[in-house]
């Protein structure tokens, strides 16, 4: 998934490397639950995903991981934006401040977030 996620424009989202390399990545990620489930010591317990609880804050920390990914390479392309001549670059601070709110309502909602694990 890695390489089609880098290099699937280069190579061309239709292409039949691309279109090989999902098939076998989706494969693969079958084969794996598949293996996991017939383990008696398996590498990741699945069964902890039957607890709601665990699954909810195991997708809220992945999709917090990825805006914190996101946000980080949105600043750069901020301040790189204008390197090519159009000017419309900004200047390191412009770009935190810009991307200021997140962190904000992030600190603003832990207690939110806290209070919805408990329930």
């Amino acid at each position: 998934m890695t390489v089609i996620l880098i290099f699937g424009q280069t190579l061309g989202w239709a292409s039949p490397t691309v279109i090989g390399l999902a098939a076998v990545a989706v494969a693969s990620f079958f084969f794996f639950i598949r293996w996991e489930r017939q383990q008696s010591n398996p590498f990741i317990d699945l069964s902890l995903f039957r607890n709601t609880t665990f699954t909810g804050a195991t997708i809220s920390n992945f999709l917090l991981n990825c805006t914190i990914g996101i946000l980080i390479v949105s600043q750069q392309l901020l301040q790189l934006a204008g390197q090519k001549g159009d000017g419309s670059a900004f200047n390191a601070w412009d770009a935190g401040v810009l991307t200021i709110g997140y962190g904000v309502f992030i600190i603003a909602f832990i207690r939110v977030g806290e209070k919805l694990l408990q329930r």
